[in-house]
């Protein structure tokens, strides 16, 4: 059985020239709320289908135009591609895998309100979730009647991810306990499927299971995943989201957006070992740039090919740098869409990032003969931070840890049990302006205070 591969794993997305583009956009910001080794690719692919005479898309032809389309792109044969259309199919299901393994599948994007009261964004995730686990099991040599519940009359509907509903109305079951059953777990876990995919997946069923619930609307909201970010790019993130007026909102997710592309930087720097080649006073742009030269990483390359499409360095400078402040409803309409284009970004700009977590190392203890790390994980937006400790392996100490100045703002990566010290790009000083400790982000001859706005000078 072929196993799956760790680390990033790639998704296409082809359109049906039928299917309105904003429910796309939907859909992939759907999925990215819930950010993991799975991304979905910036540019959108389009096809013209043709159908039967019954209005219906033949699979054998749609499947055949996927496949060349793939071929055309050159898309590599490992990644996922998936087809969206609101035109149904020949074989009546919403998620049709390719069933020579060659990881394509089609989705039908229907309208969903006759069964549940989940938005199509997230029926639609569901099923591309779906198409994504069917797609890999079969690339694994399984057969499809063999992982499907509900074809064989000794294999009932489970409420799994993998049941087959022939009864259209039965999908509302599924919704609601979007759950992935006993056996498909360890098929899963045979596969080799890495445990960071599974908790993506996981992410994204247990949001729509949420959203198909009648009692959806008395939920408590979960808590943001901007818990786990680090403390410049949560902040940020935070004062832009409490922002009412659409104006001031703009801004701060303007601040939102350079913190972002800063912290990468300054991460992707330490992480490979490379340096920062920028100015006494870069620009936003200069920023992107380095972003793009900095690093080999794919996930970053593809942020920066979005960033590019969706002129966001432009959208600052036009609206913020140097243009006219223009009406509100301008802005609440630019916000919404600015939204959820950042919310793709961290998907990848910050995701990969989560393995190696802010840390500020304070000190060393011992600890039965082996050293131990403690400080504060710098995460999430409250300045409170939380403790951290780290025991090291034996025989290594603070300075093999990396560790040459406590007090200094750090990557922690478990894997290699080694920090990777941001200084001087940020760093934890008592602000110049306001006499408090601040986490301070380099701006080439002065230092940025992320959380108040102060922009100050330090010595070396």
């Amino acid at each position: 059985m072929a196993r799956v591969p760790a680390g990033v794993q790639h998704l296409h997305l082809v359109a049906d020239l039928l299917l309105d583009r904003g429910i796309v956009d939907r859909i992939r910001r759907f999925v990215a709320q819930h950010p993991g080794p799975l991304q979905i690719a910036t540019e959108v692919a389009t096809l013209q289908l043709e159908t039967n005479a019954t209005g219906e898309l033949p699979w054998d032809s749609a499947m055949a135009r996927l496949t060349a389309e793939r071929s055309r792109r050159r898309w590599p044969r490992e990644h996922f591609v998936c087809l969206l259309t609101p035109t149904p199919n020949d074989q009546h299901w919403f998620c049709l895998p390719d069933r020579d393994g060659g990881r394509s599948a089609i989705v039908h994007v229907d309208d969903w309100g006759w069964i549940t009261s989940a938005p199509l964004e997230a029926a639609t995730s569901y099923n591309l979730v779906q198409a994504v686990a069917l797609s890999a099991a079969i690339a694994s040599k399984l057969d499809l009647i063999d992982i499907v519940h509900g074809i064989r009359a000794d294999d009932p509907h489970r409420g799994c991810l993998a049941d087959f509903c022939a009864d259209k109305s039965q999908i509302v079951f599924k919704l609601r306990t979007a759950d992935i059953c006993g056996d498909c777990l360890a098929r899963a876990e045979s596969m080799g499927v890495p445990e960071a995919i599974l908790r993506q997946l996981v992410s994204v069923l247990e949001a729509c299971r949420r959203s198909a619930l009648g009692t959806a609307r008395y939920l408590e909201e979960p808590r943001p995943t901007s818990d786990a970010w680090p403390f410049p790019v949560a902040v940020t993130k935070d004062k832009a989201v409490q922002t009412r007026d659409p104006v001031e909102r703009f801004s701060r997710l303007i601040d939102h957006f350079d913190s972002m592309v800063r912290f990468a930087c300054i991460a992707r720097a330490a992480l490979e070992g490379k340096n920062i080649a920028l100015g006494p006073r870069p620009s936003l742009g200069d920023w992107v740039q380095q972003l793009r030269q900095g690093t080999a990483d794919p996930a970053t390359h593809e942020a920066v090919r979005m960033i590019e499409a969706e002129g966001i360095v432009h959208l600052r400078n036009e609206y913020k740098g140097h243009g006219y402040v223009r009406s509100p409803s301008e802005y609440s309409d630019m916000n919404t869409h600015l939204e959820g284009v950042l919310t793709d970004l961290a998907a990848r700009l910050l995701s990969p990032l989560l393995r190696t977590p802010l840390v500020i190392v304070r000190g060393t203890d011992l600890e039965d003969g082996r050293h131990v790390l403690f400080g504060h994980r710098a995460t999430g937006s409250n300045s409170m931070f939380r403790s951290w400790r780290q025991q090291l392996p034996e025989g290594v100490d603070a300075p093999r840890a990396g560790i040459d100045n406590f007090g200094a703002l750090a990557l922690w990566d478990e894997t290699a049990a080694r920090c990777h010290p941001l200084h001087p790009f940020l760093r934890e000083e008592i602000c110049p302006a306001c006499r408090h400790p601040r986490i301070l982000v380099w701006d080439g001859d002065q230092y940025i205070d992320v959380q108040i706005g102060h922009r100050v000078r330090l010595d070396a």
